[in-house]
């Protein structure tokens, strides 16, 4: 009776050791590396989306946003929600504009660093009244920098995360 009951005991650990090994947590080289193979497929298909956290006013000082800022890129579109100004004087599309804009894609090229852990993407794109161009630079975390001009207006910064 005892072999029977060591063996059971024996049969559900080792059972349980393919559980355990599932379940682990991931080294922080590990989720980097994970994080950088999810960018570079996103980036690859051209669909990606980019939360804006904070804007980057003419003095290099940042403030923060609410929710619901960003853009999404969806293989040949470009779409964005983004607020057009810090509230400061600083002349980036008025103090109460918004910068919305569904747009098409003409260009979209992507450059990396010889590590390949910094992506930048330069998109080129425009709808039916204005020419936009995006610049993003992707970090191997998923962290952000966003420029983005509209024909006609002055450059506006933005940092943020990729929709991971």
């Amino acid at each position: 009776m005892k072999k029977i009951v060591i063996m059971a005991l024996l049969a559900f650990l080792w059972a349980q050791c393919p559980a355990q090994e599932q379940t682990k947590k991931l080294t922080k080289k590990e989720r980097e590396e994970l994080a950088l193979q999810i960018i570079d497929e996103r980036i690859e298909a051209r669909i990606f989306a980019i939360d804006v956290e904070r804007i980057t006013s003419a003095n290099q000082q940042f403030h923060g946003l609410e929710k619901g800022y960003g853009i999404t890129v969806e293989e040949d579109i470009m779409t964005g929600h983004l607020p057009g100004s810090t509230g400061t004087n600083s002349g980036a599309y008025g103090s109460s504009s918004r910068l919305k804009f569904n747009a098409k894609i003409k260009t979209f090229d992507v450059t990396q660093n010889k590590k390949g852990t910094i992506k930048t993407i330069k998109i080129e794109a425009e709808d039916d009244t204005e020419k936009y161009r995006a610049t993003i630079t992707v970090f191997k975390t998923g962290r952000c920098d966003l420029s983005i001009k509209a024909q006609g207006q002055s450059t506006i910064s933005f940092e943020g995360a990729m929709r991971l």
